[in-house]
């Protein structure tokens, strides 16, 4: 079969979800303290679900002040942990005990993560573990700075816990849930609200606000957009959470979850000649699925296709690990006609969209009758094809749309990418 050659644009907008057109139902045990219960973390997760169109179940064992021995010897935190039926169990240290001397780490706190790790596995051995790396105390450990000079600071503390965490996870094939990470680089970035309560230990709502944008991404394979806020965070405070969450959780996808088996799906493209060669970059997975967008599909690890003609086609790539846990990653490409201009070389035209007057405006040299414009959403389909003009009406929802301007034989002068808020 003939192919004519064509041209992939790939500037365009990626999307990670974990079913497409479905709920996805988690169920999560949480065991800790009061870094988990204060504010309800747990309550917050599944808030964050909720808004996104997916659901958790969750019980939770979280006295205050619990150490892992302590949940290792406790009737509760056992019973629960043996109830099994869970896809997570997420668990959480005293805030002071895995920024201890390697020493006392060894002997105080990795055994007994051990054994919780290997009870959430005798009830089922698809369970995944998570451990919930915390935060350094906003001035360090005052009480134990004396006898461990390193915990006499935030930074110090910090950086031992992130340690102590790391090597609970690889000793177990565990994954870790980054929120001191990401509590540290909010703190870097010296944003106008405080992650701490007055005791600068415990998080305020801020803080267990960006704990639980980690744990709904480790738990939903997904990153956190435009979601559920709590009351008392503003909306521009909560997108900057998200922001930060997302970019610790998956520009380290292999710092957290490589240890364990928790599946994260996500590829890379290039074009050689008329196809496409995508490279599968997932983690944690047994098998995949890619849909092109154009009705084929591919089991193949790392295939290559070529595009029978020009549009716009989301790329879907399901993965699915040993336990048939499944992440998806979505990109969306514009494939045109040789030559055209693509959007970065395109300056010397802008669009907008109004949603009162439900309009697009264009302006720049290409807005010309002898041209058509077409409107595509982002899973590729056709919105609006009409002769161009200033001002197109046409009634957008929230989202993400392609505009291209085409000749009259169709082909392409330039294309761009809307984002309707």
């Amino acid at each position: 079969m003939h192919f004519k050659r064509i041209l992939v644009i790939f500037y365009i907008i990626t999307l990670l979800v974990s079913s497409a057109g479905a709920t996805t139902i988690k169920r999560v045990l949480f065991i800790g303290n009061s870094y988990t219960d204060v504010n309800n973390l747990p309550l917050l997760v599944s808030q964050i679900a909720s808004s996104k169109g997916d659901s958790l179940f969750y019980d939770s064992n979280v006295p205050g002040g619990m150490t892992l021995y302590g949940h290792s010897i406790n009737a509760i935190t056992l019973s629960k942990i043996a109830q099994g039926n869970w896809d997570y169990v997420v668990i959480q240290a005293q805030s002071q005990e895995p920024s201890f001397s390697p020493s006392q780490v060894a002997t105080g706190v990795l055994p007994y993560a051990h054994k919780l790790d290997s009870l959430v596995h005798v009830a089922d051995s698809c369970v995944q573990t998570i451990f919930y790396m915390t935060w350094g105390r906003k001035n360090g450990d005052t009480f134990n700075c004396a006898a461990y000079p390193p915990v006499c600071t935030y930074a110090g503390m910090q950086a031992r816990l992130r340690s102590s965490y790391l090597l609970m996870a690889q000793q177990n094939n565990a994954s870790v849930a980054p929120v001191g990470i990401v509590w540290r680089e909010l703190i870097q970035q010296n944003p106008s609200f405080d992650l701490y309560q007055s005791d600068e230990s415990h998080p305020s709502i801020y803080g267990s606000y960006a704990a639980a944008c980690v744990f709904y991404s480790s738990f939903f394979h997904t990153k956190v957009n435009g979601n559920f806020a709590p009351a008392g965070v503003p909306l521009t405070e909560a997108l900057q959470i998200q922001q930060q969450s997302n970019k610790t959780v998956f520009d380290s996808l292999s710092n957290w979850y490589s240890s364990g088996n928790i599946p994260f799906s996500n590829f890379t493209y290039s074009q050689h000649g008329d196809s496409l060669q995508f490279t599968n970059t997932s983690i944690n997975t047994a098998s995949v699925n890619w849909d092109f967008g154009d009705g084929t599909n591919s089991n193949l690890l790392n295939p290559e296709h070529v595009y029978s003609g020009i549009g716009v086609y989301p790329v879907k790539l399901t993965a699915t690990n040993m336990c048939h846990d499944t992440a998806s990653y979505t990109d969306t490409i514009i494939v045109t006609t040789a030559g055209m201009h693509d959007e970065t070389k395109n300056d010397n035209w802008q669009i907008s969209y109004n949603s009162l007057l439900q309009e697009i405006a264009i302006t720049g040299e290409h807005v010309n009758h002898h041209n058509m414009l077409k409107v595509f959403d982002e899973s590729g389909k056709l919105v609006l094809q009409t002769t161009i003009s200033t001002r197109v009406k046409v009634a957008l929802s929230k989202g993400v749309y392609f505009v291209g301007i085409y000749t009259s034989s169709n082909l392409t002068v330039a294309t761009h990418k809307l984002v309707v808020y």
